[in-house]
């Protein structure tokens, strides 16, 4: 596996020679255990792999929240969310993150996804992840003006233009959220991560939101063919549910393990 790393990411040889040797030394090394979770889970995209690096990453804080996220990626919502509580409990700081209200997203329970986000909202409101949470959330709830301020909200903290904001809000005005990711896909070049990730993540995002399946399933794979990790949560974040059903879509999740 260590191997494998290094002919892949050859300017990763020097730490995962640390790695290796630490491993080898004390296979049950927190630390070496996490990062060779994270090389092998979202470096290698091994998600069979990962999972014993994670759950011997443990009780390390940062190995409960990267588990939580790999539970995520693999379905099991329950499971991630002990994991992300874990992780609170052992680093409060976390609390202010929007780890839980994520989670709930993720286990398409939107309300109680939006009731824990509330919570945040005295101290964490002007942050650009917390108007993410809420345009994800939003767009579940059917909430499409609340979703296109959320998106305006990110733009602005991304740095567009006033001039952007005002355009694009027309837009919205005019012909609705739809027409909105219509220019993301095809008129904005900057690619800048709004919340949908950048490059080729991006653009089959915003194409799974206008329907176009078959687009949104090239960008996928083009995405993973470029090593993206964001393809791991493609088969529980419901944002694909559309896609989910299809043959092509199918046996892009079984290629990264993501359907038993």
């Amino acid at each position: 596996m260590l191997k494998d790393i290094v002919l892949i990411h050859p300017e990763l040889t020097e730490p995962t020679l640390w790695l290796a040797k630490a491993y080898l030394t004390q296979p049950d090394h927190q630390e070496a255990n996490l990062q060779l979770a994270k090389l092998t889970f979202m470096t290698r995209l091994n998600v069979k792999e990962a999972e014993q690096y994670f759950i011997n990453s443990l009780p390390h804080p940062e190995g409960h929240h990267l588990y939580g996220q790999y539970l995520l990626a693999v379905g099991h919502f329950e499971e991630a969310m002990a994991q992300i509580k874990q992780y609170q409990i052992l680093l409060p700081d976390a609390y202010s993150s929007e780890s839980i209200a994520w989670t709930y997203y993720m286990s398409q329970q939107y309300e109680l996804a939006l009731n824990e986000l509330e919570k945040l909202y005295s101290y964490n409101s002007d942050s650009v992840s917390y108007h993410v949470c809420l345009g994800a959330i939003y767009t579940k709830l059917g909430n499409k003006l609340g979703a296109f301020n959320a998106l305006a909200e990110v733009m602005k903290h991304r740095g567009y233009t006033p001039n952007d904001i005002t355009h694009l809000t027309e837009l919205y005005e005019q012909s609705g959220i739809k027409a909105v990711y219509e220019w993301l896909l095809y008129q904005d070049t900057s690619r800048t991560d709004l919340g949908h990730y950048s490059g080729t993540m991006a653009l089959a995002r915003y194409a799974t939101v206008l329907g176009k399946n078959e687009l949104a399933i090239q960008y996928l794979k083009q995405a993973a063919q470029e090593g993206r990790y964001e393809v791991l949560w493609i088969a529980s974040d419901s944002h694909y549910s559309t896609l989910w059903g299809l043959v092509e879509f199918k046996k892009l999740a079984a290629e990264l393990n993501l359907i038993n």
